[in-house]
C-alpha cells in the first residue's frame, strides 16, 4: 500500500506542482529556478521509471533474499540500479537541459 502511495504521490507531484514565480532575471550560476519554471509536464516522463523501480524493489523484498538492507538490494540488483541511474539522468536533463 505504501509503495503504491509513493509512486502515486510522485505522479501527482509531476502533474500538479505549480511553477515558481520568478520576478527577476537570475545569473547564469543560479539557473536552477529558471529550470523549474516550465518543467512540470516534462517530469511526467520519469513516472514509468519510478513505477518500475518501486515495483522491482517490492519484488526483491518479497523474494526475501536481499530484503535485510535497502542498500544491499539497490547495489546488488542491476535492474534496480539501472532504473535509479536512468531516473537521475532524466531529472538532470529535464532540469538543466529542457527550456
Amino acid at each position: 500500500m505504501f509503495a503504491n502511495s509513493a509512486w502515486l504521490a510522485y505522479a501527482l507531484f509531476t502533474f500538479f506542482a505549480p511553477p515558481p514565480i520568478i520576478r527577476e532575471k537570475p545569473d547564469a550560476l543560479l539557473k536552477l529556478p529558471l529550470a523549474f519554471s516550465g518543467i512540470n509536464k516534462w517530469l511526467m516522463i520519469t513516472i514509468p521509471v519510478v513505477i518500475f523501480g518501486i515495483m522491482r524493489y517490492l519484488k526483491i523484498i518479497y523474494e526475501g533474499e536481499k530484503a535485510e538492507s535497502p542498500e544491499k538490494a539497490l547495489l546488488s540488483d542491476k535492474a534496480l540500479l539501472i532504473s535509479v541511474i536512468i531516473w537521475a539522468f532524466l531529472v538532470v536533463v529535464i532540469l538543466y537541459g529542457v527550456g
